[in-house]
This record gives C-alpha cells, structure tokens and sequence, in this order.
C-alpha cells in the first residue's frame, strides 16, 4: 500500500543520510513492512531483479553501514518496534529489530532487568541496528557486547527463505553457530525479523568515581592495575587533556588534567561501595586525584561523556570518526602514537575510548571540506589502522565496517581469511542484493 513505499525526495533523503562522514548514498525507495512475510516477498522481488537491498533502523552508524551506496531499496524497521515477549523467569526478551535500546530497558526496568550493551546513542538505536553492528558501549568492559546477548534470530534470507537461529536455552552445542555469524554481518546475508536477547538482573546500586591524572602515563598506569585487579568496573571511560578542556569549556563539571578516567561500579550496595573503594585505592597509589560523585553531578558528568561525540563534531567542518580496539597492554603506546602522527601531519585529533577493554575513538578533524584537507585526513585515518593491526589489534571495536574501513579489511585478516567471507557471502546471498559496498567489495 502507499502508506508502507515512499519515492518522495525528503523522504529517500533521510533514509539515505550517514550520522557522521562524508559516505553517501541515495536510495530510490523506501519502504517500511511490519512483518516478516512482508519483508520476505520484497527480498525474493529484489534477489530476482538484483535490486540493491539496504536494512536501515534509526542510520545512527559512524561508517556508513546504513547508506544505500549503490541505490535500491531502504527496507527500514520503523515499523517492526515490538516487544513481543519479556520472560522473567528464563530472563528473555524476544522482540522486532525497530525496537529502541532505551525505551526496551524502561520497559524491562519494572521487571528488575536489563539488556547491558549501552550505546552512547542509545536513546535512538534500534535493537536490529545493534544486533547488525554487534554495538557496545560504557559497559562491555564488565558485561560484554551485543553478540554475548543474542540467543536467537528469525532471519529474512535474500531469496525470501525465512529460517529460525538459535535457541532460548541457556547454552547450546549443536552444530555451526549461525547467530554469531550473522550478528556483526551489517546487514550483508539478511534481515532480521525476531530477535531474542538474554537479559541480566538490574545491579541494586551503581556508585561513580572520577579521578584525574598529571599525565596520560599515570592514568593508564592505573587503567591496567583497575582492569587487572579483583574488582570488576561497570565502566572505566579513558580522557585526555584536549577532551577534558573540551568538556570544560561545554559547560560540564570536569576540571582540566592530564587526563582522567571516569570510573563506575554495580551490583549490590555493598558491592558496588566495596569494589568503588577498591579502586579508589588504586588510583590514589598512582599519585592520582581522586574523587566520587553522585546525585545531579554524577549525572551531569555521564552527559558530558554521552555528548562527546556531538562536540567533537562541531570543531570542525568535516569530522572522520573513526573506533579502534587494542589490547589494554598496548594502550598508553596507540594513544601517543595517534597523536604523534596527527601532528606530524598537521591534523587535529580527539581521542578518548573505553580503556576497560581498548576502545579508543579516534576523531580526525579534516579541518576543511576541500580536497587537499580530506586527502590528508583520510591519508591519517590509513596510518592509525595500519599501527592498531601492529599492534595486534582490530580496526572497528563497535562502530563496525561499513564502507570506510573495507579498504583495510585484507590487512585485518589476511586474503584467505577475506576469500572464505566471500564464500559465505556467495552462499546466503548469491545475487549480492544484502547492503552491497558493505565490509567486503562487491565481486
């Protein structure tokens, strides 16, 4: 019906739109089902025709992988946003991938549960979204990433097949693990219809500490003690200097330091106040200033840090953002070697991450829209992936492939490595309609 399809201009445009870079696309359609027998008919009409195919929640992606690159047709989720089933006895969630992270965690908050991965963007993200880019965020350092929650998926297959993965138990031996295959795919072999996730006990108490380092040397001094000891932080969020200046002068209530490291603990009271003194000590024994926070000034500084990547993207007219993952070993050494190379180069920079597991966000502010600054930037963005892989690292910790880091992908794994994805992608999707121009070149 013309309520569900829309060629309208405005419309193609924002279901064309990249949150951050430069990527464009422009698609020809959009349309929005509201089941899975809806989505199947469109997948088989598009797999005949070798229509370009892209799956799009709420396009809050920093690398392109909900930009309809080469055309076709959005099939977005806007309409398929319903939790189906909440079991708190097997403490399981089943629900449609336009689900809402935030507005699915209000719902569970009354049955004493949660879904632990937390997006800074997740006021906007969709559940499909997460699941397709194995999103994180604050948390993973203590509870893991999307992929460690999805305990099945009912997957539309390009030829319009609709195939159940997975199971509700609470672990399983049974063959190929198809669901761990597909969460992370972006979108490339399917679109998910039904999406089950394992959910956790809400903690009873969250406590928050900031302390404030002379130097980055210090901080990730105490970044490798904190994630080493008995303790088990909810979040460990690594600033530098030029970040905490940054929150300063936005009106947030940081002070100016060397660096800092906004630190949280969960659980029951007394856990998250022992485990919060814990590493309190930690952090004084490295010469650290420390101090907790609670009430309005907790609150106001887990804002600021949620915002940094709308602030980042005002100092400057084009911004390249960019997440790598090394191991916290390697840490103090990326995050120099990042900075030496933007100033060698003569490019700004902004980089802060989740230290707890090696998540660094690299912001590269081109400076300019004009070829010669972007060709610099980009040249930039080229060397941090090549020393995150020297250092046994990975080229996308959350915010995935897409189009901007398909160029290093071969880099990343080696030829046979990227030979056998293509197999895979040729096996589930042999007409190569799934978000094509997506993690691997088109053949």
């Amino acid at each position: 019906g013309p309520e569900n399809v829309s060629t309208k201009g405005w419309e193609l445009a924002v279901s064309s739109a990249n949150a951050v870079s430069e990527i464009e696309g422009r698609a020809e359609a959009v349309v929005w089902p509201s089941s899975a027998d809806q989505v199947s008919k469109i997948l088989a009409h598009c797999s005949e025709r070798r229509i370009p195919v892209t799956p799009r929640g709420s396009g809050s992606s920093t690398s392109g992988n909900a930009a309809p690159v080469e055309g076709g047709i959005v099939i977005s989720t806007r309409k398929m946003n319903r939790v189906l089933e909440v079991s708190r006895e097997d403490m399981l969630a089943v629900v449609e991938p336009g689900v809402i992270y935030e507005e699915l965690n209000t719902e569970l908050r009354g049955l004493g549960l949660f879904f632990p991965p937390e997006p800074a963007s997740g006021s906007v993200s969709t559940i499909g979204g997460m699941v397709g880019n194995n999103s994180s965020g604050f948390r993973a350092v203590k509870y893991g990433v999307t992929r460690d929650y999805v305990a099945g998926l009912e997957v539309v297959l390009p030829t319009g097949e609709v195939v159940a993965l997975g199971t509700r138990a609470p672990k399983s031996s049974i063959g190929y693990d198809f669901v761990r295959l597909f969460v992370g795919s972006e979108g490339t072999l399917g679109f998910f219809s039904k999406i089950t996730l394992k959910l956790r006990p809400l903690p009873e108490a969250r406590r928050t500490g900031i302390c404030y380092a002379e130097s980055a040397e210090r901080a990730s001094s105490a970044i490798f003690d904190v994630v080493a000891s008995p303790a088990r932080p909810s979040a460990v969020e690594y600033m530098d200097s030029r970040v905490l200046r940054l929150l300063v002068e936005s009106g947030y209530p940081y002070r100016e330091a060397g660096a800092a490291l906004l630190l949280e603990t969960d659980g029951t009271e007394r856990a998250a106040e022992d485990e919060m003194s814990r590493l309190e000590s930690i952090c004084r024994s490295h010469g650290n200033d420390f101090r907790r926070v609670e009430g309005g000034e907790e609150e106001a500084l887990w804002k600021g840090r949620r915002s940094l990547g709308a602030l980042v993207a005002k100092l400057s007219p084009a911004v390249i953002v960019g997440d790598v993952d090394v191991p916290v070993s390697k840490l103090p050494w990326m995050v120099e070697e990042i900075y030496r190379l933007g100033d060698e180069m003569k490019v700004g920079l902004v980089v802060f991450g989740h230290a707890g597991d090696g998540n660094l966000h690299v912001n590269i502010l081109a400076g300019g829209t004009d070829e010669p600054s972007r060709r610099k930037a980009w040249d930039l963005y080229a060397k941090i992936m090549e020393r995150t892989i020297e250092a046994g690292g990975a080229i996308a910790g959350e915010h995935g492939i897409g189009v901007e880091k398909r160029e290093f992908m071969e880099a990343q794994h080696g030829r046979l490595a990227l030979d056998l994805m293509r197999r895979v992608k040729e096996a589930v999707d042999p007409s190569w309609i799934m978000n094509p121009g997506k993690i691997l070149p088109n053949p």
